[in-house]
């Protein structure tokens, strides 16, 4: 059943490599009817796409075709008429234009839902993955769009509904404008605990402890209250990229944040986001996502400046990176926020806990260790000043998830719709 084959259409739509082929593949059709690629293209693509996963729709220019084809009355693949703001990952929007001659005029895959409006999309006017909302209103930076009339949905036959909130990158916030009777790190955990993330194999490290995405989850939406509410430590972290690779990471990895179509072209929201995908990334290649980590044992780092500690493995030295890193020092110095989060599946060594030399370095090392909120705004901050600290980093092996985008833009989304302050987090 069509069901059953949503997992490896989202798998597709998320591969640059494959989508690009069936670009390709839809520009051919395309072709066949006399037509240059992109114009006109959505149902070529959308058709494409849904026979490269396995779904036998025949190739198909016309919007209105392909929608009849899927969820028409007589003779289609019985696909359920969903209403807008009921979508999910896996649905085909259906826009309808009444401009003469009216009727369907777009098609799209939905990949990931961001609440009830906004979400990421698979279509042919972009060659990657790209934001839409289902109202038409534009997203930043965009225009605006013919609103979504419907969508369309697989038949529940076929896989369990279980199997699709796993191909899910996870469901919309629901009733986002009601008050939670939830703790504010709770629901941000509720959200991360639906993550695809949770059950991800990280190259050479394996799954992440359950606390490591928790606690990066909660540290983001706190970040972002910051933010929002103008700290200047998060206005740096959120600065637009800079041009400079020797010390930006952002620039360091320019390339392959436009392969996975995360702009950080502009200071905001999205850059700041970003930023935490690189984090959470770089967490995993230097501690596994253990908030605990001690030094590394095979280097000879152990003077109180260059021992490393923590989640991301940094020391002392690199507080002379911006004087901002020494305000979040002293913001969280003899505190242990997220602790308790960040502990869920980790278990600490003896060895963890030694600490080197004596002062502010070995104050550091122990507050990295003890407190998983500092080291993680503090390596945010260094990864825009200090990039070469980092050894993945150098590498460019900390990977970039799109599905840990999706996870903090819902955070993000959450704590818009609760108004949650910093100190809620």
């Amino acid at each position: 059943m069509d069901r059953d084959l949503l997992g490896r259409l989202l798998e597709i739509a998320r591969s640059r490599a494959e989508y690009e082929a069936v670009q390709s593949d839809a520009a051919a059709l395309l072709a066949e009817y006399g037509v240059e690629w992109p114009h006109n293209g959505c149902a070529a693509n959308l058709s494409t796409l849904l026979r490269h996963a396995g779904i036998d729709v025949p190739p198909t220019v016309g919007a209105g075709r392909l929608a009849y084809l899927l969820g028409g009355r007589i003779g289609s693949r019985n696909w359920d008429h969903v209403p807008v703001g009921s979508q999910q990952p896996g649905d085909v929007g259906v826009t309808f234009d009444e401009t003469p001659p009216d009727g369907s005029d777009h098609v799209y895959l939905v990949v990931e839902c961001h609440g009830d409006d906004r979400m990421t999309i698979a279509d042919n006017q972009a060659p990657t993955l790209h934001d839409r909302r289902a109202s038409g209103r534009p997203v930043p930076g965009g225009t605006a769009k013919t609103p979504t009339d419907y969508f369309l949905r697989a038949p529940m036959a076929g896989a369990p509904i279980a199997d699709l909130a796993r191909i899910a990158s996870f469901a919309k916030l629901s009733e986002a404008a009601t008050p939670s009777e939830l703790d504010p790190v709770d629901e941000v955990i509720g959200l991360a605990r639906k993550s695809p993330l949770m059950t991800y194999e990280w190259a050479n490290r394996g799954r992440a402890p359950a606390g490591y995405l928790k606690g990066m989850a909660v540290a983001w939406a706190r970040t972002y209250a910051k933010w929002k509410n103008g700290d200047p430590a998060a206005l740096a972290m959120a600065a637009a990229e800079k041009g400079a690779p020797a010390t930006d990471a952002l620039s360091w990895y320019s390339d392959l944040f436009a392969d996975e179509g995360m702009s950080n072209s502009t200071a905001g929201a999205d850059t700041l986001r970003h930023l935490f995908v690189l984090l959470t990334g770089l967490g995993m290649r230097e501690s596994s996502g253990r908030y605990c980590e001690g030094r590394d044992r095979s280097a000879n780092n152990t003077s109180a400046t260059t021992a490393e500690a923590g989640l991301f493995q940094m020391s002392w030295n690199a507080a002379g990176f911006d004087p901002l890193m020494k305000t979040i020092y002293a913001e969280y110095k003899d505190r242990t926020d997220l602790i308790e989060v960040f502990k869920e599946g980790v278990t600490a060594k003896r060895s963890d806990l030694e600490n080197f030399g004596k002062g502010d370095g070995f104050e550091f090392q122990r507050l990295a260790k003890s407190c998983p909120a500092f080291a993680v705004e503090f390596a945010a901050l260094g990864l825009r000043f200090g990039r070469k600290h980092w050894g993945p980093i150098k590498a460019r092996e900390a990977e970039l998830r799109r599905d840990c985008d999706s996870l903090f833009r819902a955070v993000q989304d959450l704590v818009d719709a609760r108004g949650y302050h910093p100190d809620d987090l």
